[in-house]
């Protein structure tokens, strides 16, 4: 090589060499840069503070600890390899809390649910919103939506809310549109947050046990810069679906056939059987159902993602559905063969999810049939009928169903029948293509379940059949936390 083109190579190495690392930096003059580095930094632990895009005083002294916690010199200002750390340390933290976001249709709030921790109540708070708890209520959050007029209402709030915390905040922040707050109490932290929106202020309060301070402080701080408002749920089904959508036969592809031995199968088409309301002229039969058009059944809790489990029986005559007390629901699967149908409830997250049976029921084996009954006439509570496995096969021999020795009303399907460890052995439903006796008790066989659900590639607990047997209030108190009303509308 020439002696000039060599001198140009050496000076150019010279300068790389010599270029000062800041020009390997990140840009946090970016706004979306600096926002995505703020909340990084609040997921690894380093920053107690707002994810505005403005990375300031507070922002920089974040990534310095951070530096040093990797060993590097705390220069403040984040280098590229840093910044994947970083990264890389934020997506960990997340996937260890199952973040999500959650859309609040009761208070008209979206934000951000370390999953792994809360779990939504069934008892509604009395500031028009949803309450979610850890277990030993290590954290609380409490959505709100309280009336107001204009910016003065933010003041309110703060009133209220110093009210409620019994002192005046440690910290608090308050613009024209948002408030801030942090109060300081004997064995806890409690952090709100509030927007104002049309007139109302829309928020949440989150109250943070000092034991686990340090392990979920970095949560409950995405959880507060993540709140927004607006974000309320889509309108279910503005328009009814045709009932010959819910009763055409949608096969379901990886079920294995199987009949009870010698049984005689019939090809006939199966349609969904509903009690039509009679004609408006008869005038006392039209005014006796009212209580039973918002009692309609029961739903089983597949996953801890808001996945339920019912018959399509019960949902045919619906415009709307309501999984209560957790919220609108969307049908996302069905089978109109088997009777079956899947609902999602968009941020809902039940109590508890149904184990299902892995192996074959026993003739005779002792069940529990759990459901909600169809009016008031019978209590709203859950109702549990003691029984047996009377029958391997269903109606005409099917062996896709069971019959069960409940004593069992009708228009209660899509509960659980238990067997006496809680494994669920099947769905309850009433037969779509046969008529027996009202006294007769169906479900649909564990296997069937879990077929259905691995074709629609549904993630459910599947358990194996265990030596102890359970008390029947023990297994009452497990149904109870995975069987909820189904509300039609």
């Amino acid at each position: 090589m020439p002696a000039g083109p060599r001198l140009v190579v050496c000076l150019i190495a010279v300068w790389i060499a010599l270029l000062p690392s800041a020009a390997f930096a990140v840009n946090t003059a970016d706004p979306k840069a600096a926002s995505t580095v703020q909340n990084a930094l609040v997921w690894a632990g380093h920053l107690d503070g707002p994810v505005d895009g403005i990375f300031g005083p507070q922002s920089r002294k974040a990534v310095q600890a951070f530096q040093r916690t990797i060993g590097h010199a705390a220069t403040g200002r984040l280098e590229r390899d840093q910044l994947r750390t970083l990264m890389g340390k934020a997506r960990a933290e997340r996937l260890r809390a199952r973040w999500r976001i959650s859309h609040d249709d009761v208070a008209g709030l979206s934000y951000g649910l370390p999953t792994a921790q809360l779990r939504l109540s069934k008892h509604r708070n009395n500031l028009g919103g949803r309450t979610y708890q850890a277990p030993k209520r290590r954290m609380v959050l409490t959505s709100f939506a309280l009336p107001g007029r204009g910016a003065s209402a933010l003041k309110s709030f703060m009133t209220l809310a110093n009210e409620r915390a019994g002192t005046r905040p440690r910290h608090h922040r308050l613009t024209k549109k948002t408030v801030k707050a942090r109060w300081r109490l004997d064995g806890k932290t409690i952090f709100a947050t509030g927007v104002l929106k049309d007139g109302d202020v829309r928020g949440v309060f989150v109250e943070l046990s000092d034991a686990h301070a340090r392990t979920l402080r970095p949560q409950v701080i995405a959880l507060l810069n993540s709140v927004e408002t607006g974000k309320k749920a889509r309108p279910f089904m503005r328009r009814p679906l045709p009932r010959r959508d819910w009763a055409g036969p949608e096969p379901t592809p990886e079920l294995p056939q199987r009949e009870a031995p010698d049984a005689r199968r019939e090809e006939r088409p199966i349609t969904v059987v509903v009690n039509t309301p009679p004609p408006a002229a008869a005038a006392p039969a039209a005014a006796e159902p009212q209580e039973f058009k918002k009692a309609h059944g029961t739903a089983v809790a597949l996953t801890d993602k808001g996945v339920f489990l019912t018959t399509t029986r019960l949902i045919a005559p619906c415009q709307a559905i309501t999984v209560d007390p957790l919220g609108r629901a969307d049908v996302i699967a069905f089978d109109g063969r088997l009777g079956l149908a899947l609902l999602a409830v968009e941020g809902a997250m039940p109590e508890g999810v149904a184990p299902i049976a892995n192996d074959e029921p026993r003739l005779a084996e002792p069940a529990l049939a759990f459901n909600f009954p169809p009016g008031t006439a019978l209590g709203s509570d859950l109702a549990v009928a003691p029984g047996n496995i009377a029958a391997l096969a269903g109606p005409r021999g099917t062996g896709e169903m069971l019959r069960a020795s409940t004593d069992l009303s009708d228009g209660t399907a899509g509960g659980p029948l238990l067997d006496a460890s809680g494994r669920m052995l099947g769905l309850m439903s009433r037969p779509l293509n046969a008529k027996p006796p009202k006294s007769a008790a169906f479900a649909v066989q564990a296997w069937v379940l879990r077929a259905f659900l691995k074709t629609h590639k549904i993630d459910a607990t599947i358990v194996p059949r265990g030596a102890d047997a359970k008390p029947a209030h023990a297994v009452a108190a497990d149904a109870a936390r995975f069987t909820y009303r189904l509300l039609c509308h």
